[in-house]
């Protein structure tokens, strides 16, 4: 008999429309069960019998604001029951996989397969959210507006549904994030504004920086396999990158480079071998 989790991760994973809100563009698989970057530096915000506790885990960020501690991976709740899938995407998501983040925050936020825990969500969210994962920043606005895991802030809701907005607008519109943004933004005072537009910025700054580091990463391990890389902005804003080998082609579209790329290297993964 097929549970909810098992509904949940096939919605998540067979249908990525659901996933970038349904936009229209190409159909990317999101490959939450494969590591894809270094294990992340952690730090423990539970009791010694591995339980989360009842206050909110945060962090003070170097632009000043509070933000949610990073999950301590070797004391993460167990599934409800055993499920090597779940564990995978747990595995996949604290070594640094972004979509598996995202993913694994809404498994905890609806305590779908493992118990309901709203700062685990939202710490998952801020962790995709921070590599551009444009989904997790919609949620992670939303826990902000909704004081859902972490403490209500209509200006720290602004920043994360306006960064998404941005992610996705180029190939969609604004899509959901925009609408929401547009809703907040009624409810922010004009010194409010400012601040979250500059902070906004702030964050551009690092999410590009990471997206770089992360997308230059993959050039070079596709280059040692003999994979020439190509990349460019068309004139719709859509970022598209392109590998060839031997006669062989490998492209992407898509609203930023980190699923352009994450796409393109899933693809070289899988051609075949010349024997």
């Amino acid at each position: 008999m097929e549970t909810p989790f098992f509904r949940l991760v096939q919605i998540e994973m067979k249908n990525p429309k659901i996933i970038f809100n349904a936009r229209p563009w190409v159909i990317i698989t999101v490959a939450v069960m494969i590591p894809t970057m270094s294990a992340i530096a952690t730090s423990t915000s539970f009791e010694s019998k591995g339980q989360p506790t009842t206050e909110v885990p945060t962090t003070k960020s170097e632009a000043g604001e509070v933000t949610p501690s990073e999950p301590d991976r070797d004391k993460l709740p167990a599934a409800k029951a055993k499920n090597p899938f779940f564990e995978r995407i747990q595995l996949s998501a604290t070594q640094g996989d972004a979509d598996a983040q995202c993913l694994l925050g809404k498994l905890y936020a609806e305590g779908d397969g493992i118990e309901k825990n709203l700062k685990l969500a939202a710490q998952f969210y801020r962790l995709a959210a921070d590599q551009g994962q444009d989904l997790a920043q919609q949620r992670l606005g939303d826990c902000y507006q909704n004081g859902l895991g972490v403490p209500k802030n209509d200006t720290e809701a602004y920043v994360w549904f306006s960064l998404s907005a941005e992610n996705g607008q180029t190939l969609n519109g604004r899509g959901r994030a925009g609408e929401l943004l547009d809703e907040i933004t009624k409810d922010l005072s004009p010194k409010k504004l400012v601040r979250a537009k500059t902070k906004v910025s702030h964050l551009q700054k690092k999410i590009a920086l990471k997206e770089k580091a992360n997308y230059t990463k993959i050039i070079n391990q596709l280059g040692k396999n003999g994979w020439k890389i190509s990349m460019n902005i068309d004139k719709n804003g859509g970022h598209c990158v392109k590998a060839k080998k031997e006669g062989e082609t490998s492209q992407s579209q898509a609203p930023n480079w980190r699923v352009a790329f994450n796409s393109v290297k899933r693809q070289c993964e899988d051609w075949p071998e010349k024997g």
